[in-house]
């Protein structure tokens, strides 16, 4: 890369921000910058005080683990409340299938029904059409008996 000595000799500083802390080297005294402060933290023993409270890492696992566990709990009452819809669902479908049955059982009745009072009625016209037709005969033939007696 081209780089001279005097471009490589630059300082290193070892941080953690997940940890909130800052060091010169790798054994040096870390700071804690995680309140803002950068006061040095001789009595924890490099670690910042937020992490000797329990307000560290644990702490955080301990929060997304209860986000967590919350979560999981929600899924598990939109899982149970899906169910229940899809249960719903399928029973008024079920009962729309019966319904849908009924009908058409009803809607052939009532054509078997109409149908039939259709082929009565018909009947009816022939034998009202044929009782015209004999009695015109019937007057026929009565003319015809006065008019042969009558002579």
């Amino acid at each position: 890369m081209e780089a001279s000595d005097e471009q490589l000799d630059f300082p290193i500083v070892y941080c953690s921000a997940s940890e909130g802390w800052t060091a010169a080297g790798p054994d040096a005294p870390r700071q804690d910058i995680s309140d803002g402060r950068g006061g040095a933290d001789a009595e924890g023993g490099g670690r910042p005080a937020s992490a000797r409270a329990g307000g560290g890492r644990r702490a955080r696992r301990r929060r997304l683990a209860a986000r967590r566990h919350g979560a999981a709990a929600e899924r598990g009452a939109l899982h149970s409340r899906l169910e229940e819809l899809l249960r719903r669902m399928g029973a008024q479908a079920l009962a729309l299938e019966e319904v849908t049955a009924r009908n058409a059982a009803l809607a052939e009745a009532a054509h078997s029904a109409a149908t039939t009072e259709h082929v009565r009625s018909v009947r009816l016209q022939e034998v009202s059409s044929r009782e015209a037709a004999a009695a015109d005969d019937n007057v026929r033939v009565r003319a015809s008996l006065d008019a042969t007696t009558g002579e």
